[in-house]
């Protein structure tokens, strides 16, 4: 017999938010269970991965979970490690987010020394990158942590320099037909540094870039963070031309996978612009094009993904 769809929704709502939920516990390994894995197999896990750049983005994952347990202690030792496994000297464009990884979690924690120490390993790593959208996405991440009051470093002056040299980057080395997703990066990384004048010296430029765009996809993250940015700087009605663009472009994506996550995004830029009701509307159209992803795995992320978005909005009342 088929459920009704609240009863459908409220069902695997309650699967994915028990897959989701953080183990908790303290040093020593011996935590609950968190998705059938307890911390110690989760570090072992991370452990076995093929490069220590990825054995550190998974222990960076471990030791978020465990702040969150409320272990610090553990937290702080797993992030050491995770550090100490990226290398200097490594690929640049893997290495650089890797410490921005661990810098933020560091920023958030409030151990600011290290936060500082590992954001200046990912300036120096930025240098070495050839490739102008990801040098200018990284410079974009390193002024985030530089910037946030609440989630970083709090130095201002540190992230306006380093936002100045990624829009450097995006104006002279940038193609046109890439400059939409660079500005993107850089547009969030203002808003995320609270340097929401630079942001709004950028989202003019941004919205021409993502209006020449063909494919639909970068549009609509380019759309999204423009409309971000307008909100942000209350400019209401402009935010929410932005959003009906990136809806209509996020509707007519072919692949049911992306266009389900292309909506979840367009569904949190509605919700942050505080028009609750077409984020939802939104989200359930994401439900609709999750459900119809082929492969059982993307599926359930994608599902996830689209109901932990509904519970954030939900929230918001």
């Amino acid at each position: 017999m088929r459920l009704p769809r609240p009863v459908r929704t409220v069902a695997v709502l309650v699967a994915a938010i028990a897959c989701l939920l953080p183990a908790a516990g303290c040093g020593g390994g011996k935590s609950k269970k968190a998705g059938g894995l307890t911390i110690k197999q989760r570090i072992a896990r991370a452990k076995a991965e093929k490069t220590p750049e990825n054995q550190a983005r998974e222990l960076v994952k471990v030791a978020r979970l465990r702040f969150k347990s409320q272990d610090r202690s553990g937290a702080l030792q797993t992030l050491g490690e995770a550090k100490q496994l990226v290398p200097d000297g490594g690929e640049p464009s893997v290495c650089g987010p890797r410490f921005v990884e661990i810098a933020t979690l560091f920023a958030e924690m409030g151990e600011k020394p290290p936060a500082k120490e590992s954001i200046g390993k990912a300036r120096t790593v930025a240098d070495a990158i050839e490739d102008p959208v990801a040098k200018a996405a990284l410079l974009a991440d390193i002024a985030a942590v530089q910037g946030s009051k609440t989630a970083g470093l709090g130095d201002p002056a540190s992230a306006r320099r380093t936002i100045e040299e990624a829009r450097a980057v995006v104006e002279e080395k940038v193609d046109e037909r890439f400059k939409a997703k660079a500005l993107a990066a850089v547009a969030t990384g203002c808003l995320a540094a609270g340097l929401v004048t630079e942001a709004g010296e950028l989202v003019e430029q941004l919205e021409a870039s993502a209006r020449k765009l063909d494919e639909a996809r970068p549009k609509v993250d380019a759309l999204v963070a423009a409309a971000n940015v307008r909100t942000r700087r209350k400019e209401t009605d402009a935010a929410a031309t932005l959003i009906d663009e990136a809806a209509t472009e996020a509707k007519a994506i072919e692949s049911s996978e992306s266009r389900a996550y292309a909506l979840v995004s367009v569904a949190l830029a509605a919700s942050t612009a505080g028009d609750r009701k077409t984020a939802l509307s939104l989200v359930t159209l994401a439900e609709k094009s999750a459900m119809k992803v082929g492969d059982a795995d993307a599926q359930k992320n994608a599902m996830e993904k689209v109901l932990a978005t509904q519970a954030e909005i939900e929230k918001k009342k």
